[in-house]
């Protein structure tokens, strides 16, 4: 009985406090671009190119991004999740526009900021 009350203290003292170095999907308080997805989506439609494309590439296309949003509010880790296989020239867009992104509030999680993983879909219209 002994052993099993070590093994949950260790596994609650591990699961509840905010760990330094580590990088979250779940928390308390979410990132948030500073002025919310409305001001998010201004920025993007106000930066975001739309790059030549070969013939016959038309209609909505998703580029899905994955990227950190570090304890300090900067993104880091910005990567192509899922881009457009036809016209690389579209995530190379994403991309830049992702690198350009001003500071975000950061994530909260035991009232302390940590770095907090999230996904975003990019959306292109080609005509």
């Amino acid at each position: 009985m002994k052993f099993l009350g070590y093994i949950f203290i260790i596994l609650f003292a591990q699961t509840s406090l905010a760990q330094k170095d580590s990088v979250y999907s779940g928390s308390e308080q979410m990132p948030e671009y500073k002025g919310g997805n409305v001001e998010m989506m201004r920025f993007i439609h106000k930066n975001l190119g739309y790059p030549e494309c070969p013939k016959g590439i038309v209609g909505c296309f998703k580029c899905y991004m994955s990227f950190v949003v570090s304890a300090t509010g900067k993104l880091k880790d910005i990567k192509i999740l899922k881009g457009i296989k036809d016209c690389p020239e579209i995530d190379a867009e994403a991309l830049r526009v992702m690198n350009m992104m001003p500071d975000w509030i950061p994530a909260k999680r035991l009232g302390v900021t940590v770095d907090f993983k999230m996904n975003l879909p990019i959306i292109f219209t080609l005509k």
